[in-house]
């Protein structure tokens, strides 16, 4: 049988294993929630990964665009 400073120390391993999870999934809400509206650093890293990851798409996109000179 466990002693009681065993099942303290369980406790506070299973406390801090539930603390990190829980500043993974505050981490992992705060870039969802740049993405509906960017705002400081994080959303000007993820606006420019964004930009960079959908180029490709974009481009083959506005290659079936024709914009004159004088529609500008």
């Amino acid at each position: 049988m466990a002693n009681l400073s065993d099942d303290s120390e369980a406790a506070t391993v299973a406390g801090e294993i539930l603390k990190s999870k829980e500043r993974q999934m505050n981490i992992v809400a705060k870039l969802i929630s740049q993405t509906k509206k960017p705002t400081g650093i994080a959303g000007l890293i993820l606006a420019k990964a964004m930009n960079r990851a959908h180029s490709r798409i974009t481009n083959w996109g506005l290659s079936f665009l024709e914009i004159g000179e004088d529609w500008i």
